[in-house]
């Protein structure tokens, strides 16, 4: 029994670990900022690096915001079928969001269980898990 506890927490704490990762790299702007001039969008897009910031800006904190508004870009159209494209995407990062947070408080819980039983085995089995996931 202890066994399979320890491989769930350790499921759990993997998709802690990976949710986590994919929140900061969304959200991680500078990185996107970069990519504008490396892979000389603006030359390709036809648009200045203003307005790609300020459109790539909306895009993250709509799909990461938790207000439920209506998709409109700043500068650029959109199609209705890129409106509902975002839409989906926002609620994908809406169940990441809850994924992250059910994910969060049940490792806080084993990490305790398991440091007031000295028990590191956690550990390895994680990382085991982030391989295989």
């Amino acid at each position: 029994m202890k066994k399979i506890i320890n491989v769930i927490f350790s499921v759990i704490f993997s998709v802690l670990i990976i949710s986590t990762i994919i929140k900061f790299t969304v959200g991680f702007k500078q990185l996107y900022y970069f990519d504008i001039e490396y892979l000389n969008i603006p030359v390709l897009s036809g648009l200045s690096k203003e307005d790609i910031k300020k459109n790539y800006d909306y895009m993250i904190d709509y799909n990461l915001d938790k207000d439920n508004k209506e998709f409109e870009l700043p500068s650029i159209k959109s199609s209705e079928n890129g409106k509902i494209h975002f839409e989906e995407v926002r609620n994908i990062f809406q169940i990441l969001n809850k994924i992250f947070k059910i994910s969060l408080v049940l490792s806080i819980i084993g990490l305790v269980i398991n440091i007031l039983n000295k028990n590191i085995e956690f550990l390895k089995t994680t990382s085991k898990a982030l391989i295989v996931i």
